[in-house]
């Protein structure tokens, strides 16, 4: 197979990079890209190059914002041809930076990309970014280790708590914070949210809960599952609903955990809506929005929910009580069962504090609005080291 030619992706820049990333999947990291795209309107174009062949319906949706998207299928982490490959297609790439995120990217992008005669940026997008004690977890979390100290120009860390988290990983490379954004979102008629609604089968007088991320186990969902169901099960809580998105590999044990859980009938309660690239608009639709990861670095779907003024009930990690003050959330210790179930029974029968939440959380999203910043400070990056 021809490699592709990267040289027809963008026109040079020094204030330019080259976004290199794991896969097309929904994800934070993705959803960040997705940002970014937004700040270069065809025929310009932001440019990214996934180490993964599968399309996806996010890349399509990325494709339709003009990114220019290069596919490398075949690439193993292990396979002797798989970094000369990288190495000679980000040759014939016109920027002087690459931009990667994510494990995988790190480990085969870096030094690919310092071979090639770039400059590398790598983001940190959360405070573990290999879970796990296996000899594969430390191998992967060993070998992005030495490359984010041998063949990176610059860290980002997505928040303070990934910096804490990271900062001795990186040995001399320079790091600095620069925090997640998300667009505003977009306006939601009263007719178009009751639509939106009805469609997923929730009633006008129900009270939507919505979970956006990986079915995995940094995410706990089946922690939130047990939680949603001994919640709704509580009196004053009855008119609860739960909207999953996402996908994973607890998907089959989650959807078995609901319908062992739920009583006879109420299965409809919670829905699997699989990955979706409408995260934004179903925010607005929702409540009340539950966050059960065990450990995080700043959640793009955090921000999106405080932006849509939900309330929120959410586990106390990563940099989240650093961007979600006390009186704007209901926190919780990871891992607290009990207390997560007792935050969304108090939401579903407490309308005032629901309301009142729901106002701080969209007074504490505004600052991460500022994507024309937060892209200022990237292009000044990009062409410091450029």
């Amino acid at each position: 197979m021809p490699e592709p030619d990267l040289a027809d992706l963008t026109a040079t820049g020094d204030a330019r990079a080259l976004q290199i990333i794991d896969n097309l999947g929904l994800g934070g990291a993705q959803r960040l890209l997705a940002t970014l795209a937004t700040r270069y309107p065809p025929p310009q174009g932001l440019s990214v190059l996934s180490l993964s062949g599968a399309e996806t319906a996010f890349g399509a949706a990325l494709r339709a914002l003009g990114a220019r998207i290069t596919l490398l299928p075949g690439l193993r982490l292990w396979h002797p041809l798989s970094l000369p490959r990288l190495v000679r297609a980000l040759r014939r790439a016109p920027e002087r930076v690459v931009h990667i995120h994510l494990t995988y990217a790190t480990i085969l992008g870096a030094p690919a990309a310092r071979l090639a005669g770039k400059k590398v940026v790598v983001s940190l997008h959360n405070a573990r970014t290999v879970a796990g004690t296996s000899l594969r977890a430390r191998v992967l979390r060993g070998l992005e280790t030495l490359c984010l100290r041998r063949f990176t120009d610059r860290v980002v860390f997505v928040g303070s708590n990934v910096e804490r988290a990271n900062r001795a990983r990186i040995g001399r490379t320079p790091g600095v914070v620069v925090p997640n954004v998300i667009p505003a979102p977009p306006a939601l008629s009263a007719d178009d949210r009751e639509t939106l609604r009805r469609g997923l089968g929730a009633e006008p007088s129900d009270l939507v809960v919505i979970a956006a991320g990986r079915l995995s186990p940094q995410k706990d969902p089946l922690l939130l599952i047990r939680a949603f169901a001994a919640a709704q099960a509580r009196a004053g809580a009855g008119n609860l609903v739960l909207w999953m998105v996402g996908d994973g590999a607890l998907r089959a044990e989650a959807e078995a955990l609901a319908a062992e859980l739920l009583p006879a009938g109420s299965k409809a309660r919670i829905r699997f809506l699989g990955m979706r690239d409408d995260v934004q608009r179903l925010m607005p639709a929702a409540d009340i929005y539950a966050l059960s990861s065990l450990w995080e670095g700043l959640p793009v779907a955090l921000l999106e929910a405080m932006a849509a003024g939900l309330a929120i009930v959410s586990t106390r990690v990563g940099d989240i009580p650093e961007f979600l003050p006390e009186d704007a959330a209901l926190l919780v210790r990871p891992g607290d069962e009990a207390g997560f179930t007792a935050a969304l029974a108090r939401l579903a029968e407490d309308t005032r504090l629901r309301q009142s939440l729901a106002e701080r959380a969209l007074a504490a999203a505004q600052p991460h609005c500022d994507v024309a910043g937060w892209h200022r400070t990237l292009q000044a990056i990009y062409a410091g080291l450029a």
